[in-house]
């Protein structure tokens, strides 16, 4: 997802995504109804909103589970993106995390391309650094490349990122050649 996320101190984070940016408060939640288990890492808005956990923690405060999906509806929670959007990448979260995708081609010895259940939305994947570099929804012909916000994360050094965005528009044109329902 293109986002990018600083620490502000140590009881707040800023989250910029090419819609805006929004600060949010992160707050170390405890379950009551367990003895020393049950903790969690959570985000809200600053002044108010809901917390949305986004990690378990064991008793000494370690992370032991993440929920990248939730990302996004901490997203729309604050408008920052709408429902629908969180919703989609949500669902492009769990498949890229939960190795959900099906390898339809090969496009060099480090790019493929895979898809989605139904084949609805289908994603390059740089095999090297293990990033989506597009990905494109067959349905309504939406593309998003998030190889920029890479970059800024430091996932991608400068002059990998230039070679991907140079090759954007041939991914483009792959993929839509893959959707099965597409039409020129």
């Amino acid at each position: 997802m293109p986002l990018e996320a600083r620490p502000i101190g140590k009881l707040a984070v800023r989250v910029s995504t090419p819609k805006g940016n929004v600060v949010y408060r992160v707050s170390r939640l405890i379950n009551p109804l367990s003895n020393s288990e049950g903790r969690a890492i959570a985000l809200s808005t600053i002044g108010g909103g809901e917390n949305i956990v986004v990690a378990e923690t064991d008793s000494e405060g370690n992370v032991v589970t993440t929920y990248p999906d939730r990302i996004p509806w901490v997203l729309a929670a604050a408008d920052v993106i709408s429902r629908y959007e969180a919703d989609t990448w949500a669902r492009r979260i769990r498949f890229f995390h939960g190795k959900n995708l099906e390898l339809i081609e090969s496009i060099s010895s480090t790019h493929s391309i895979y898809g989605t259940e139904n084949q609805l939305e289908l994603v390059v994947i740089n095999n090297e650094y293990n990033l989506a570099v597009l990905w494109y929804n067959c349905f309504t012909g939406n593309i998003v490349s998030p190889v920029e916000w890479q970059y800024r994360m430091n996932l991608l050094d400068y002059e990998s990122a230039r070679r991907e965005k140079e090759k954007v528009q041939v991914y483009v044109d792959k993929v839509r050649k893959k959707c099965s329902f597409y039409t020129s």
